[in-house]
């Protein structure tokens, strides 16, 4: 086209010009280091145990700005010991061993090892769990109900309200269980350091009593606790904003499914909380969530450093080449040599 209107330039030129626009224009640059970006991170995350699902939730977890913790095996320990137990007859124990040795919940396991030296000859003629209440079980013609407050209002039995679980043997309370669970020692250095990636909400969800929540909300210096939830409460809760939730037991599992984001602690974390979730942290530190915000952060610097780069070098030799002054090494470097610059730039995504 060139050659029609401009006499002083010939065809040869015109093609050779033809010839590096159409390498420089070539979109290999952008086209690698967007992707292996993402590879990039999603590496150095599964180095630092973060497994992630869908490389999408490194996208989303930036606009998101609302983070929901569950309590026990989260922001605690989940090794609970067992305190005291308070009770009148000492047969008392016998029902609770028995009924707690058919369930697998992290405080079942407390008691049964609290209680290893008792011995019975008693029969469980029949055992029931439910999620985030309780257990009942059929011992030698006995009910026998372990749970917590709203258990026993749910089964009709009277108690006092406190941070305890009640046994109920048909119908009566007959004994009260009290534990400890303790903080993690990271939980509070990891909400201050949440909170400066810009973070604006961090809520605890806990199945446990008004008095517990309320305690682990002030040492922690959390803006919410929900409190005596039910895993359908947690569902609620999440389903009703954009949020990313973080917990670990199968009372969580629906919560972490349903959730913007849902993160499930893999190594205390049950079964159907790991496949519900978007991400697993093969951690019990909470740190690990702080370590995901900063490598997604990164990622997205790095891809805009990219884009920008890409498109200004290959702008200058497109204006060059339309001018007639870029050379064919020129117009090679724009596309081979951008490629390998921003290929390089993303190793650049890590913790440090």
């Amino acid at each position: 086209i060139p050659t029609i209107f401009l006499k002083n330039i010939d065809l040869e030129r015109s093609i050779y010009n033809s010839i590096v626009l159409l390498i420089v224009a070539c979109p290999c640059a952008l086209v690698l280091s967007i992707p292996l970006s993402y590879v990039r991170a999603i590496d150095v995350l599964a180095k630092n145990g973060i497994h992630i699902k869908d490389i999408n939730i490194l996208e989303n977890i930036l606009s998101i700005d609302k983070v929901y913790l569950d309590k026990t095996g989260t922001v605690t320990e989940g090794n609970f010991e067992i305190e005291y137990i308070k009770f009148k007859d000492e047969r008392v124990l016998e029902y609770i061993y028995l009924a707690e040795k058919y369930s697998n919940h992290p405080i079942s396991k407390s008691i049964i090892k609290h209680l290893s030296n008792i011995n019975t000859n008693k029969k469980v003629d029949s055992f029931k769990e439910y999620v985030g209440l309780g257990i009942k079980a059929i011992i030698s013609d006995n009910e026998v109900l372990i749970g917590n407050y709203n258990f026993m209002v749910k089964n009709k039995v009277k108690v006092s309200k406190e941070n305890s679980i009640y046994v109920a043997i048909n119908g009566k309370n007959v004994a009260n269980i009290y534990i400890s669970d303790k903080i993690k020692d990271d939980a509070k250095e990891t909400i201050k350091m949440l909170r400066n990636s810009d973070v604006k909400e961090i809520s605890l969800l806990t199945g446990d009593i008004k008095e517990e929540a309320l305690r682990v909300k002030k040492e922690l210096e959390l803006d919410n606790a929900y409190y005596e939830l039910l895993p359908q409460d947690k569902v609620k809760l999440v389903s009703d904003k954009k949020v990313i939730f973080l917990g670990d037991g199968v009372n969580d599992a629906p919560a972490i499914a349903k959730a913007s984001i849902g993160i499930a602690m893999g190594i205390n974390g049950s079964d159907i909380s790991i496949q519900s979730a978007d991400v697993v942290l093969n951690s019990n530190s909470l740190n690990r969530l702080v370590v995901l915000k900063k490598i997604a952060k990164k990622m997205k610097t790095i891809i805009y450093q990219n884009i920008y780069f890409i498109i200004f070098v290959k702008a200058i030799i497109i204006i060059l080449g339309m001018t007639g002054y870029a050379k064919l090494w020129l117009a090679v470097f724009g596309d081979v040599g951008i490629s390998l610059v921003a290929i390089l730039n993303s190793k650049r995504i890590s913790l440090t």
